[in-house]
C-alpha cells in the first residue's frame, strides 16, 4: 500500500487488490459487508496515522476510486475552528 500525505488534512492511499487480499479481506467482501470494508479503512487509516502523523479525529471525507489494479482512497480531514465549527 502507498500512503501520499497531500496536505495537513488529506492523505490518499493506493492499495492494490493483491495487498487486500493479503491482508486477509477478500475483493469482493469489501464492497458487499460493510464491516469487514470499514475494517480495511480502519487498518489503513491507523498506518497513514503511524507513519503520517494523521490524527484520526473529527469528520472525514472519504472518496474511493475502483481501478484496475487496486483501489485509490482520498481522505480529507474537516477543518475545524476552535469553537467547533
Amino acid at each position: 500500500m502507498e500512503i501520499e500525505r497531500v496536505n495537513e488534512f488529506t492523505i490518499k492511499f493506493f492499495i492494490t487488490y493483491r495487498d487486500i487480499e493479503d491482508r486477509g479481506f477478500d475483493r469482493e467482501e469489501i464492497w458487499s459487508d460493510r464491516e469487514r470494508g470499514e475494517e480495511l479503512f480502519w487498518e489503513m487509516m491507523d498506518e497513514a496515522h503511524q507513519q503520517e502523523q494523521f490524527p484520526l479525529e473529527g469528520p472525514l471525507w472519504i472518496q474511493v476510486q475502483a481501478l484496475d489494479k487496486g483501489l485509490e482512497i482520498i481522505v480529507t480531514r474537516a477543518q475545524m475552528s476552535k469553537d467547533g465549527k
